[in-house]
């Protein structure tokens, strides 16, 4: 993995937060890529920006927050200058089309390195929220709630707050196959709130789980319960291939738990159904029957 280093303007978050986002906030999209070194890894963001009158700028930034429970918002990560947290500014948004609409897209390193001496990281696994935000420069406030759809990372922290690993959560999530892996990877993702389901890649993250010769029947029960049947409904084709070898799994619980899971899919209203091929994997993983 090619590591860069952005030279981002780090600013207090002290300006007005959105109690939501703004309306004029059309979307905003936050993914990962580039995980093969503990490192660090890239993330892109991508946006879209309702201003008809181009009378406004804008800045794209990111900040970092540590995950609590669902519903609750943990601390932000901040340094000496900034302990109750700091704002990353990515660039500013270009201005609008003939549409009125503004498009921005950047792309930056997290990296492990940017991370360690950050507070309040704590030793241990800390489980961090990458949320995107975007600041109005005329009117001074944010349009973004301030815990925006988030991608999620994991990170393994020493003494002084040092960072050793720094991993994207759906990657990290395929690698839980084991039995206590599982019931950790599991309970966090039933934790999780406010975020990017296609950009953390967390239905690769169950492919690589079904489709690992290692993980056993039982955790197999066990992902097959926690796999939101409206992941397999959206028409997702590598997905629905591990669901049917699976439903012909020599175990017979295994094979009764996907069975269940593509019964409760088909049962999705139409909308939900063969309506979006956003996840299908660039990469199929081998899902065979075993």
């Amino acid at each position: 993995m090619k590591i860069t280093f952005l030279a981002l303007l780090v600013l207090p978050l002290a300006s007005p937060a959105a109690a939501q986002t703004d309306p004029k906030v059309l979307f905003t999209s936050i993914s990962w890529s580039e995980a093969e070194s503990p490192l660090g890894f890239q993330i892109h963001l991508r946006g879209a920006i309702a201003d008809t009158d181009g009378a406004h700028r804008y800045d794209v930034l990111y900040q970092l927050r540590q995950h609590a429970r669902p519903g609750e918002a943990g601390p932000l990560l901040g340094d000496a200058r900034n302990p109750d947290g700091s704002a990353f500014v990515l660039g500013e948004a270009p201005a609008p089309d003939s549409s009125g609409r503004i498009a921005f897209e950047f792309a930056f390193d997290l990296t492990r390195k940017e991370l360690s001496g950050m507070t309040p990281l704590e030793k241990g696994r800390v489980v961090l929220r990458v949320e995107p935000q975007i600041f109005d420069k005329t009117a001074r406030r944010f349009l973004t709630a301030p815990r925006s759809d988030a991608l999620i990372a994991i990170a393994d922290v020493g003494e002084r707050g040092k960072v050793h690993t720094l991993v994207p959560f759906g990657k990290w999530f395929g690698n839980c196959y084991g039995e206590q892996s599982a019931t950790t990877a599991l309970q966090l993702l039933a934790s999780l709130d406010a975020i990017d389901y296609e950009g953390n890649a967390i239905v690769p993250g169950f492919e690589s789980i079904f489709a690992n010769e290692l993980t056993k029947p039982a955790q197999l029960v066990r992902f097959l319960s926690a796999l939101p049947a409206r992941e397999l409904a959206f028409g997702k084709n590598n997905l629905r291939h591990c669901l049917a070898a699976l439903a012909e799994h020599r175990d017979a619980d295994v094979r009764a738990a996907a069975s269940a899971k593509i019964k409760e899919a088909e049962a999705l209203p139409a909308p939900h159904r063969g309506a979006d091929h956003r996840s299908i994997s660039s990469s199929p993983r081998r899902c065979s029957p075993t």
